[in-house]
């Protein structure tokens, strides 16, 4: 062979290496991927998909797979097979990985950490899916404090017969609240950590103390605010709620008798948490709803009255007949 031979040789078999390599590249260029997630958003304990659809136009795939990538950037599933079966399942619309054109993952309990841009890759095509957690916060604290207390020219004995009777009030209905000097009420209400930041919601028949009543417009002074000083997981976003609600005067609020509060958080499906607050409010009729111990103790006291009633009737009616028998005994007979 010339070595006018051997280089032609040479040169056509770097060509034809080159042409594959630009083939290759081509085809994989023809490969489309989009990546999607539901829900939207998933909360922290409940399962979500992330999808990833691969457009071929018609191409058919050789060797290359379809990976799946955690926000940490770890590799989570190849083509129809997760790498860990107690976190993840993974789903092909065609059994042969080849063959298939849509690899689910499916995040079988969505921690926080998964919060984050996730994204499947096939060669050199990336698309992203941004899986959205929500942390619902639940109430953690709901308190009811008495507030107010007397003037300063009051007598020293009236400061201190207050002051311990607020001590020994508890709301109840044995030892309701006492807000005979003009006090109100302040209640207290926390929420746990949580994403997106809880709105705290306080009401009373039915009356939304986050929406004053325009006829008393001063009748709610409310305060929210919202912490993350005490969440320990990704601080920035997780945060507790505080709201202080002080109503200050019961007078006009017709706080009298048992009262039932509520704090919720806004329209969640959360559990709210509820107060009967028993208040002696002056100016206005008290209505202390009785007990089931009252009620009980009342029946109890009826039913002895009544008897202690017929018992004094029994014994009247048989008294009666032994004095007209000594009556008649005592007086001499005529003959």
């Amino acid at each position: 062979m010339t070595p006018s031979t051997c280089s032609f040789l040479l040169t056509l078999s770097i060509l034809l290496v080159t042409t594959a390599e630009t083939v290759a590249k081509t085809n994989d260029t023809e490969f489309r991927i989009t990546a999607s997630v539901t829900p939207v958003p998933v909360n922290v304990g409940q399962s979500a998909n992330l999808t990833c659809h691969l457009e071929s136009a018609g191409k058919q795939r050789k060797t290359y797979s379809v990976y799946w990538h955690s926000p940490t950037g770890a590799e989570v599933a190849e083509n129809c097979i997760a790498y860990n079966i107690e976190k993840h399942d993974i789903f092909c619309n065609n059994p042969n990985a080849k063959l298939a054109t849509k690899y689910t993952v499916r995040i079988k309990t969505v921690s926080w950490k998964d919060r984050g841009l996730w994204y499947c890759k096939f060669v050199t095509n990336q698309s992203y899916a941004f899986l959205d957690v929500n942390w619902p916060a639940t109430i953690e604290k709901f308190t009811a404090t008495p507030v107010g207390q007397p003037s300063r020219d009051a007598a020293a004995g009236q400061q201190a017969a207050a002051a311990a009777a607020a001590k020994a009030a508890d709301g109840s209905a044995a030892a309701p609240y006492d807000l005979t000097l003009g006090g109100g009420l302040n209640f207290t209400c926390r929420s746990t950590c949580g994403y997106p930041a809880a709105q705290l919601k306080l009401d009373y028949r039915g009356v939304s103390v986050q929406l004053p009543d325009p006829a008393n417009p001063n009748a709610f002074r409310v305060r929210s605010v919202s912490d993350n000083s005490t969440c320990s997981s990704d601080g920035n976003l997780l945060k507790t709620t505080e709201s202080t609600v002080l109503l200050p005067n019961c007078s006009a609020l017709k706080l009298d008798g048992k009262t039932r509060f509520r704090c919720a958080i806004g329209d969640s499906a959360e559990p709210a948490i509820y107060k009967d607050i028993y208040v002696y409010c002056p100016a206005i009729p008290r209505d202390y709803p009785l007990t089931q111990g009252e009620i009980a103790a009342a029946s109890v006291g009826a039913v002895l009255g009544v008897f202690l009633i017929i018992l004094g009737f029994v014994l009247f009616c048989q008294r009666k007949p032994a004095e007209e028998l000594d009556e008649s005994a005592s007086q001499p007979m005529q003959v």
